[in-house]
């Protein structure tokens, strides 16, 4: 119980935040494919396609009515290994965004797109899910979802101004 002594408000705060972004964002592709209300499957960008990325969009694909037509990162290793295990999946090649750590602005941006995943280093985790909200789509993330306070309720305000 020592790492419980170790929690104060702000650790307490950022990490309850954090988990509930995730469960509500890891619910909605999946209620979207239980009973979605589109006739089609659920679009999903990825930022991030590192070890994390890719098995989040391994599994994703996994849970079936799910499709990844782009995916963004600054190693072109990891871009084209994660467009090989979607193309693999049976899903067509994504398109591919590398022009830089502020790529993921361009990918938020296209219509095609119901929600954005970030599996970027942490700092990155506000700023995409931002983007994506302020974009219109749902934004998901590993965990955390912040690493401040400060990011926490931006995460919240944007939440609440975007729906």
């Amino acid at each position: 119980m020592k790492e419980l002594e170790n929690i104060n408000r702000r650790r307490f705060i950022a990490g309850a935040a954090g988990t509930a972004a995730l469960l509500a964002a890891v619910g909605k592709p999946q209620a979207a494919q239980l009973r979605s209300p589109l006739d089609r499957p659920v679009r999903l960008g990825f930022v991030g396609t590192g070890n994390r990325g890719t098995g989040l969009i391994r599994t994703m694909l996994g849970v079936g009515g799910v499709e990844i037509p782009a995916i963004c990162d600054i190693d072109s290793d990891h871009l084209n290994r994660a467009a090989g295990e979607i193309e693999q999946a049976g899903g067509q090649r994504p398109e591919l965004y590398a022009r830089g750590p502020e790529d993921f602005r361009r990918l938020v941006e296209r219509d095609d797109l119901d929600a954005v995943m970030t599996a970027t280093p942490w700092e990155l985790h506000t700023p995409v899910c931002v983007a994506a909200m302020e974009a219109g789509k749902y934004a998901a993330t590993e965990v955390p979802a912040a690493v401040t306070v400060d990011d926490c309720w931006r995460l919240v305000e944007t939440s609440e101004r975007t729906g």
